[in-house]
């Protein structure tokens, strides 16, 4: 008989739990502050008469409220990962159903899958559109995402055709602190 438990201990859960609340104080925070600078800069837009400024400002308002969107998200994510706690549910891989490795719950502590499940899922993808080609008589791809016109050679040549890489990407993956250094930096280098 194996001796692994089917979830983390209280005592462990609280520790994750302390360490989410503290993500969320964070990416509050953080909204807060991307609020403040989208209001400035909704304020100050259009004052001058510069179109050029004003068109600039629209591109930073735009990035600004996407980041915004994706810290709310991120957020709820968090707040799910607080419910799964109390549920004493949090750590277990939603595939497997063993415990997911703390390292990887404290990188990302959204995360619902075990690293394992989670490389398998788009393997698994994989084969299941190989057999679904294989079972249709269609030949051209049902959806994509956006199609790329040559410029030189033959106009009569098929468009190639581009799929996006990053829709197949969860959002454990994405790196909010990052993105606001980023933003962080662009931003005070445009003043």
């Amino acid at each position: 008989m194996e001796n692994n438990p089917v979830r983390y201990s209280d005592a462990e859960l609280l520790e994750f739990k302390e360490f989410i609340d503290q993500k969320i104080e964070t990416a509050k925070e953080q909204i807060q502050s991307l609020s403040n600078r989208a209001e400035n800069i909704s304020e100050s837009n259009g004052n001058d008469g510069d179109w050029i400024d004003s068109s600039s400002n629209m591109q930073d308002l735009n990035m600004l409220y996407a980041m915004i969107g994706r810290q709310r998200k991120h957020v709820q994510d968090l707040e799910n990962a607080l419910f799964r706690i109390r549920n004493k549910s949090f750590g277990i891989c939603t595939v497997s159903g063993q415990l997911i490795d703390k390292r990887r719950l404290m990188a990302v502590p959204t995360t619902s899958k075990s690293l394992v499940a989670k490389m398998d899922i788009p393997e698994k993808r994989k084969r299941e559109a190989v057999e679904r080609r294989k079972t249709t008589s269609t030949k051209t791809p049902t959806s994509f995402s956006r199609v790329i016109k040559r410029t030189g050679g033959n106009p009569m040549s098929k468009p190639v055709v581009a799929k996006d890489n990053f829709l197949d990407q969860e959002e454990d993956d994405f790196d909010f602190e990052e993105m606001n250094n980023i933003m962080d930096g662009s931003l005070e280098n445009d003043e």
